[in-house]
């Protein structure tokens, strides 16, 4: 069956995205009226009362914290990074003034008031679309993801969008499948690289709690189908969704120092506006000269993590200010995220063996260090803006 695209003919009608229909799933005008909100469109429900007291208690830590803080020097652990985990900490009732504690009892006292009173809340969507949400969470044959590129809205049969997976992953160049699950070998890796770190001084308490965050998420791959592309069966950008994930608090750390050395490469393009400003300040003539642009496919995926492991070094040692966190350390926290890298598909694990996952925290800045780096090396000239 051929696809069905743009059912909503209103691409650009009430900022409706494009319904672009690649599966058998025929869809009705409830499920098509739904699916042009948005899949960020915020579905009214019911008043839960129990959400809404865990989430008043974390407001309430917030002001109690803030009023605790508010006449206190900071006193904490010295860390060279500003990364740690979440503090449990919350000031007891006799610490805080007694009118933070009054507005804190008017406000449980009314909350309570209104769980015993009908609350009439208006849907914002038909009844037939919330007929028409139940049968679309329910057809397991149909899968529905954004676009690529340009705010559509992608339908694909369930088996084309795990073939387009299982296509990536059979790359023996980028993955390879694993016996088994990683994560214990690669929790003891990370803790004894920072544990030394530790014990040498330049890695704080804090920063080694940060980095050997328990009960790490397993991480995931998804793909955005390509339409750009093509239609009919369009490959798919690797997504890792990494989050919570035992490699996240590395990912952050090595950021942390890299991030700012992004700005210093010579073909550093910050945004739209920065680079028009730039071609505006160009003295072009009107011979042998031509404006050019050029994409690199899959450029994350591609990049050679040895390559780029030395490209970061090299930007590190050239640091202009003396840091008392070692290169060597930052490298090899780099080469543990970037070489151990593993995800999970159904139930097979893969390790990534080539370039950086969409996803990672450190991946735009070692992509941009890496392609000046690879620049440099070819011997183009810094008139290049990458």
């Amino acid at each position: 069956m051929g696809p069905r695209i743009s059912l909503n003919n209103t691409p650009n009608v009430h900022n409706k995205p494009p319904i672009f229909n690649l599966s058998d799933h025929l869809l009705s005008s409830p499920e098509i009226s739904l699916l042009s909100k948005g899949l960020s469109f915020v579905i009214t429900e019911k008043p839960d009362f129990f959400r809404l007291q865990s989430e008043l208690r974390r407001f309430f830590r917030t002001l109690r914290l803030k009023a605790y803080f508010l006449d206190k020097p900071y006193v904490g652990t010295p860390s060279f990074t500003n990364l740690r985990l979440p503090s449990t900490f919350t000031p007891s009732t006799g610490s805080i003034p007694s009118e933070l504690v009054t507005f804190e009892k008017v406000v449980i006292r009314d909350v309570l008031a209104l769980q015993n009173t009908h609350i009439f809340t208006p849907y914002n969507i038909t009844l037939e679309e919330r007929h028409a949400l139940n049968e679309l969470k329910e057809n397991h044959n149909v899968v529905i993801k954004p676009a690529d590129k340009g705010g559509g809205i992608v339908l694909q049969n369930t088996e084309n969008y795990q073939a387009e997976i299982t296509s990536q992953l059979n790359e023996a160049t980028n993955y390879t499948r694993l016996r088994a699950d990683p994560q214990a070998s690669l929790r003891k890796k990370i803790y004894d690289v920072t544990f030394n770190a530790k014990e040498k001084g330049f890695l704080s308490k804090l920063e080694f709690d940060f980095l050997n965050r328990p009960g790490p998420r397993t991480p995931v791959l998804y793909t955005l189908p390509k339409i750009h592309k093509r239609l009919t069966n369009p490959p798919g950008r690797p997504i890792l969704s990494g989050c919570g994930s035992i490699l996240e608090p590395l990912g952050q750390y090595i950021d942390y120092f890299i991030k700012d050395m992004v700005p210093l490469q010579e073909t550093y393009v910050r945004d739209s506006t920065y680079m028009v400003n730039l071609v505006e300040g160009m003295p072009f003539s009107e011979t042998n000269q031509l404006l050019v642009t050029m994409d690199i496919q899959s450029l994350y995926t591609s990049i050679p993590q040895l390559d780029s492991i030395g490209a970061i070094k090299k930007v590190l040692d050239a640091r202009p200010q003396p840091s008392p966190v070692p290169t060597s350390f930052i490298i090899e926290l780099l080469t543990i995220a970037l070489t151990e890298n593993y995800l999970k598909h159904t139930d097979a694990f893969y390790q990534q063996r080539s370039g950086t996952s969409m996803g990672a925290v450190f991946a735009p800045s070692l992509a941009n260090i890496y392609v000046d780096s690879d620049r440099k090396s070819v011997g183009v000239g810094k008139e290049c803006r990458l």
